[in-house]
């Protein structure tokens, strides 16, 4: 074998262990967002709780209990909203404000983590969120009997 073509071997066979280093990694990163997934669910309902974390949210929103996050847990949207609101304070019961009431308070949250010098969560997530705190809203509230403001 020539020195070219045992080169040419030697770059093909890199080429082609690098395909697969990028296989596995795009493998590796896959079973990291589904942990993701189940690691919010558990750090939401800690976080409601009382458990680990910095808690900026106000007072005078109560935090989500658990049986409420379980009764919500398969509404879509509840990913986005376990992970991206858990990542600052507790979670906040849906119940606390009507589904206009919650928009109103997720673009202010949003604004918050900008000001904060956080890189703000991508429109795509936000609706999520929106979707599910609408949803959930008028879900907790019926069941609770709150009346919609």
């Amino acid at each position: 074998m020539s020195r070219r073509t045992a080169t040419l071997a030697l770059v093909l066979a890199l080429a082609g262990a690098g395909g697969l280093a990028a296989w596995r990694a795009g493998v590796a990163d896959e079973a990291r967002r589904r942990e993701g997934i189940e690691a919010s669910r558990i750090r939401g309902w800690a976080r409601a709780e009382g458990g680990a974390g910095v808690s900026v949210l106000p007072k005078r929103v109560p935090a989500a209990d658990d049986g409420t996050l379980r009764r919500l847990e398969a509404l879509p949207g509840f990913h986005a909203y376990a992970m991206r609101c858990s990542s600052c304070h507790v979670l906040p019961d849906p119940a606390a404000y009507t589904g206009g009431g919650w928009m109103d308070k997720v673009d202010e949250m949003r604004e918050h983590s900008r000001r904060a010098g956080l890189v703000p969560p991508p429109d795509e997530e936000m609706e999520q969120v929106r979707t599910f705190l609408r949803r959930a809203s008028e879900l907790t509230r019926s069941t609770n009997g709150t009346e919609n403001h």
